[in-house]
């Protein structure tokens, strides 16, 4: 998996206003010119840096599931999961108080590299947020090359 450059389709979520805590979806490409696709996942700041590839079908439904969780921007009750098809990357979303939804990415590599595993909560408005956010991953997957 090469590293991802300036130029190519980012989508950047911080953990909150003032926070150095970074989520960085990367360099989305298809190895094989078919349905895969592999992207970076990076999470930064506060003293800590992780990295892992993760491996999906078309992306896996992501855009889709934040699309979901933004048209119910009205709440909901329990938690909403989504996971990648290697299990590097899990998220769950909990409707907050005051229309906020946190949403746990959480990251770890490939099953046969050197186990790790992260966390990181990250709060979003549940309505133009979210929405733009699902926007912007829709939008990373169509860029995979």
């Amino acid at each position: 998996m090469r590293q991802a450059t300036a130029d190519e389709p980012q989508v950047v979520l911080t953990a909150g206003y003032g926070s150095e805590v970074r989520l960085v979806f990367s360099a989305p490409q298809r190895p094989w010119s078919d349905v895969v696709v592999d992207y970076l996942v990076e999470v930064a700041g506060a003293g800590m840096k992780a990295t892992a590839v993760v491996t999906s079908l078309e992306g896996d439904l992501l855009a889709g599931y934040f699309a979901d969780l933004a048209e119910e921007f009205g709440g909901w009750s329990g938690i909403r999961q989504w996971r990648s098809l290697e299990d590097q990357l899990r998220v769950e979303a909990r409707w907050g108080s005051r229309g906020h939804v946190t949403l746990t990415f959480r990251l770890r590599p490939k099953a046969y590299d050197v186990p790790w595993d992260l966390s990181v909560d990250l709060d979003v408005e549940a309505g133009a947020e979210m929405e733009a956010l699902s926007v912007a991953m829709a939008n990373f997957f169509e860029a995979a090359e």
